[in-house]
């Protein structure tokens, strides 16, 4: 069997494995056993991401993370028309069970001794904060660059820039008393109101977008609220964008009466943005092409394993997998968009044994 043929065969198997985030042990168990069964080399660092390595040579990075959203237990999958989605009560799991599919499929299949070595890693935590990449052992790499497969845009799509993210909370703290004795609170519900007017949201230029999520207060309708939190977001293109609205919103905070406000900020990810001649850009594009796909570069709001990664020293593009409507109970994606992948995938993977062939 080819590895395009056993891949959807391989997709229905790792979708019907329960693997939330945090919850990744039976899908690990599943992806080892497959790679024991067929020769091929792995370890787990001590984070629990599982390091995969088969080939002779040079070696290039395949990468997808084991974690699904949640609603992912009890997944079952329906196939109409050459299109697999779930039963509508759960997420199918194709972010990001097709890429791993499609990389267990290239590897188990691929000559052990063609001038080029692969080295699979599979992450866990991506979807609460990209947890494996930032915690990966990166002492036991043996590559420099290679591809991640975790963008829900079409066959042939690469990744060509992703935001600088920063997480921020604002803890706002009052008096609580009984609704009925007011004169005891201390009420911080105006302070919120106010923080929240004087603060920029959305859109704050092209390559900036700022966002509140959460607003808390309160422990009981009867009671006027101790404390408030607000936990937001950043992401832009640009370091001095991101640096630029957090001095901001420390400003606006600073500036609350009292000394009721407190902000806290934690950089997720650092972002990036590839030049149009940048080497492994061209390559890629050209070895897409290849495969029968058309190239289409476009940059992404999301982060992915693959920032993480770069951030870390290794030159990782992200990927399209094919799949949409992802993180939703409308998830699909089509059984020739899983065979595609792996074209992409083993094209990518050829392309780089000529290249050290040549060399």
């Amino acid at each position: 069997m080819s590895a395009r043929n056993g891949v959807v065969e391989t997709f229905l198997e790792l979708v019907a494995i329960d693997s939330p985030s945090g919850d990744e042990a039976a899908i690990a168990e599943y992806v080892c056993r497959r790679l024991k069964a067929h020769g091929v080399d792995y370890e787990k660092d001590n984070f629990g991401n599982i390091i995969a390595r088969r080939g002779a040579g040079d070696s290039l990075v395949l990468s997808a993370h084991l974690d699904t959203v949640e609603p992912g237990r009890g997944v079952r999958a329906i196939m109409q028309n050459n299109t697999i989605r779930s039963d509508g009560k759960t997420v199918l799991g194709a972010d990001n069970k097709a890429a791993i599919a499609a990389i267990l499929e290239v590897m188990e299949q691929m000559p052990v001794a063609d001038g080029v070595a692969v080295e699979a890693i599979f992450t866990l935590g991506e979807e609460a904060g990209n947890l494996g990449a930032r915690n990966l052992d990166y002492s036991l790499l043996r590559s420099r660059e290679g591809f991640c497969f975790d963008s829900s845009n079409p066959l042939g799509t690469i990744i060509t820039g992703a935001p600088f993210y920063e997480r921020f909370d604002i803890a706002i703290m009052g008096r609580a008393a009984h609704s009925s004795r007011p004169e005891e609170a201390l009420n911080l519900l105006p302070l919120v109101g106010e923080l929240l007017g004087k603060l920029s949201l959305g859109a704050i230029d092209k390559d900036t977008v700022a966002n509140i999520g959460m607003v808390t207060a309160g422990v009981a309708r009867n009671v006027v609220p101790g404390e408030a939190h607000l936990a937001g977001e950043v992401r832009s293109f640009s370091g001095q964008g991101i640096n630029d609205y957090l001095a901001a919103v420390e400003d606006i905070v600073r500036h609350v009466p009292g000394d009721s406000c407190k902000m806290t900020r934690e950089r997720e990810n650092e972002g990036y943005v590839l030049s149009a001649d940048d080497p492994l850009l061209r390559s890629t594009e050209e070895t897409v092409r290849a495969a029968g796909f058309t190239p289409l570069l476009k940059r992404t709001w999301g982060c992915a394993d693959n920032c993480i990664f770069r951030e870390k020293g290794l030159n990782v593009l992200n990927l399209g997998y094919g799949a949409r409507r992802i993180h939703t109970t409308e998830e699909e994606i089509r059984v020739d968009e899983l065979g595609g992948l792996v074209d992409i995938i083993q094209a990518l993977v050829h392309k780089r044994r000529r290249v050290v062939t040549r060399s």
